[in-house]
């Protein structure tokens, strides 16, 4: 039960953006690395909580970028599903 507490206190304080169970997986390991995330996944999320009248600023923050960041990697996201024809 500990384990899921030190995993838990791991995802919020790492500077590295993570989810709780990824820090479970980390502590498994005994090491923290940076997790790929895929685009797919995480592009649809910010689109969503853009819609739901977060700022990009917070977006960014949620995900670990800057505001820039967040409008540039969503921009160039919708931009490629266009061509893709989804």
């Amino acid at each position: 039960m500990q384990e899921c507490w030190y995993a838990l206190t791991l995802a919020l304080l790492s500077p590295v953006l993570m989810m709780p169970e990824d820090a479970m997986t980390a502590l498994d390991a005994g090491k923290i690395k940076k997790v790929s995330r895929k685009w797919d996944d995480v592009v649809p999320e910010m689109i969503a909580l853009k819609s739901d009248g977060a700022t990009w600023k917070e977006i960014g923050e949620i995900f670990g970028y800057s505001a820039a960041c967040a409008i540039s990697t969503t921009t160039h996201w919708k931009q490629k599903q266009k061509k893709e024809g989804k």
